[in-house]
């Protein structure tokens, strides 16, 4: 929780990414049929897959990634690795931890760090990927403000089969279809999280009762 709150006091935009990939993370989970034991762990790593963020420089993370230098870019690009080192001394989490190294990994074999391929990234990192990039969209992020959720589902279906697996994708997609709008856009209290500050306008306020969810 501490960890989450960190994150979210360096950019006002981090921890409220974090809580709603969770959500979206642990729905996904569920609709592909994984046990809930594990739905669990898929949510507690979406809430915690960008911990690594907090090694990373103000000058770095504050800056949109279009505009970083190469030097700038490497340090970003470091961050899954770093979360999983975090997160693997931790007992119980090591599978979290490598879905955690792997949630910036790409269908197309372009992602990092390492550059793995649909066939050879865990469906629970690929469920990861998708729900950060659905969550970044309709949140107002540090470069970008918030899309509608329809211009954000645009997005989604675009970058399917190159950012994020299409299967995934689709069953994200399933989900937004019957759910109402405040889920679509990540703004009603199954996204909040006690403690967190200056998320004011960011889509999301936080309650304790969503960690203790959360919590395995």
């Amino acid at each position: 929780s501490r960890l989450v709150g960190r994150l979210g006091q360096r950019d006002g935009y981090a921890a409220a990414h974090a809580a709603a990939s969770a959500i979206y993370a642990a729905d996904i989970a569920r609709e592909c049929g994984l046990d809930e034991g594990r739905c669990r762990e898929v949510r507690l790593a979406a809430l915690l897959m960008d911990v690594g963020l907090l090694w990373v420089p103000d000058e770095v993370l504050l800056v949109p990634e279009e505009r970083l230098n190469s030097l700038g870019r490497r340090h970003l690009k470091e961050h899954p690795v770093a979360g999983e080192e975090i997160l693997s001394d931790l007992p119980g989490l090591e599978g979290a931890a490598r879905w955690v190294r792997w949630h910036h990994e790409r269908p197309d074999g372009t992602g990092y760090p390492d550059r793995l391929k649909a066939a050879w990234t865990p469906q629970e990192a690929r469920i990861l990927a998708v729900a950060s990039l659905y969550a970044s969209l309709v949140l107002d992020g540090p470069s970008a403000p918030a899309l509608q959720p329809g211009e954000a589902r645009k997005v989604l279906v675009a970058e399917m089969g190159k950012a994020v697996d299409e299967g995934i994708a689709r069953i994200l997609l399933r989900l937004l279809a019957t759910e109402d709008g405040s889920y679509a856009s990540a703004s009603d209290e199954r996204f909040m999280f006690e403690g967190v500050t200056g998320l004011e306008g960011r889509g999301t306020v936080f309650t304790k009762s969503s960690w203790e969810q959360t919590t395995p």
